[in-house]
């Protein structure tokens, strides 16, 4: 789906893209299917996810109302004044 998406939104784009680097493609090809590619994804994966881990620890720490409560967060939505002149 996003692939269609993208040649429908970007396609001439992504053709100038690619008739300026077709003769790079080979190469290209050549170091995706590398080890040194794959350890590449997996070190960018793992900085990543220990990223988003950190993150998510230090915003529970420094606002507690984060960690889950649903309730809490419909509570305050249905108290909020729902006409225009006051939203």
């Amino acid at each position: 789906l996003m692939m269609n998406v993208t040649a429908a939104s970007q396609g001439d784009e992504l053709d100038r893209i690619g008739r300026a680097y077709a003769s790079d493609l080979h190469d290209f090809g050549t170091f995706v299917d590398s080890p040194a590619e794959t350890d590449e994804l997996r070190a960018l994966h793992e900085a990543t996810d220990a990223a988003g881990k950190a993150i998510g620890t230090f915003a529970m720490e420094v606002s507690p109302e984060l960690n889950g409560n649903l309730k809490r967060w419909r509570d305050l939505y249905r108290s909020l004044p729902h006409d225009e002149a006051a939203s």
